[in-house]
């Protein structure tokens, strides 16, 4: 399974997620929301590589975790479809029962 090729796909809420912090670190600072997705894609491609290494913390759903930015990227994997599926991209300060609440 680790040699298997994932597709990543997105909910809307997912790319709103990455979106909004990019322009929430811009405005706090030219150039933060640019390094902000940077380190997103970077996470991104870790998890696309090999997204077993991370543990299911609830309901099937796993998490990568930023180096720099206080983030998690919610995902779950789809395995004989080969779909990674990013729900969230949440901040650490957010609480994420709030996000799944709202999706009920």
């Amino acid at each position: 399974m680790m040699n298997s090729v994932y597709l990543l796909k997105f909910t809307p809420e997912s790319l709103r997620d990455i979106i909004e912090s990019a322009n929430f670190y811009e405005n706090r600072q030219k150039g933060l929301g640019r390094k902000f997705k940077a380190e997103i894609k970077a996470k991104l491609i870790l998890i696309k590589k090999n997204p077993f290494v991370y543990a299911i913390r609830y309901n099937s759903v796993r998490l990568g975790i930023t180096e720099v930015f206080p983030f998690s990227i919610h995902f779950s994997i789809y395995g004989e479809a080969k779909i990674i599926l990013i729900h969230a991209v949440l901040s650490h300060y957010r609480d994420p029962d709030e996000f799944w609440n709202d999706k009920s």
